[in-house]
């Protein structure tokens, strides 16, 4: 019969992580100790959200391999550390049920700008006028965002919402002047 372990003991000396250093967007939420033993884990907290992240002291001796304390984007998404947000911006020209059916597919929604600031961040990539997750579809002139809120903000273009064109208007353009 044959004995597994993990080895915790290098001649005789009882291996350990030291302090846990920052990472780039992030630092420990508690205050670190000079050691650590194998298996015991620090918190790390994102820079500019409520993201948490978990580091553990290995059988190594080293931490573990953690990335950054903020949400990491999937592929093709860029992060906007201001806004805590991943974005994607493809480069196609979408009906607005297209566009949800195609984000959905990343497991994502529509953006729609809750600030001023974000609005503006929003506005500086487009050069066309591009859907946002703004909608009165389930209540003709009452706004809500595509995850089903109330819009937090507007910058309504002159004379909008009207609901023109023959069968109406139940979804947000938005164009590069950020109206």
């Amino acid at each position: 019969m044959w004995l597994w372990f993990i080895r915790q003991a290098a001649c005789g000396v009882d291996l350990r992580c030291g302090v846990p250093g920052r990472v780039t967007d992030g630092a420990p939420v508690e205050v670190t100790q000079s050691s650590y033993h194998i298996g015991q884990e620090v918190t790390y907290k994102c820079d500019y959200s409520e993201t948490t992240k978990i580091r553990s002291c290995e059988t190594t001796g080293k931490w573990s391999q953690m990335g950054t304390a903020c949400a990491e984007c999937p592929d093709k998404f860029a992060l906007n550390k201001d806004f805590g947000k991943c974005y994607f911006f493809p480069k196609q020209r979408n009906t607005f049920n297209d566009g949800e059916k195609f984000c959905a597919a990343l497991g994502a929604v529509i953006a729609f700008p809750p600030t001023l600031e974000e609005n503006a961040f929003l506005s500086s990539f487009i050069n066309y006028n591009t859907f946002i997750g703004v909608t009165d579809r389930v209540q003709e002139g009452t706004w809500m965002t595509v995850t089903g809120e109330a819009i937090p903000f507007t910058k309504w273009n002159r004379g909008e919402p009207n609901n023109a064109g023959r069968e109406g208007e139940d979804c947000v353009e938005m164009g590069g002047n950020g109206l």
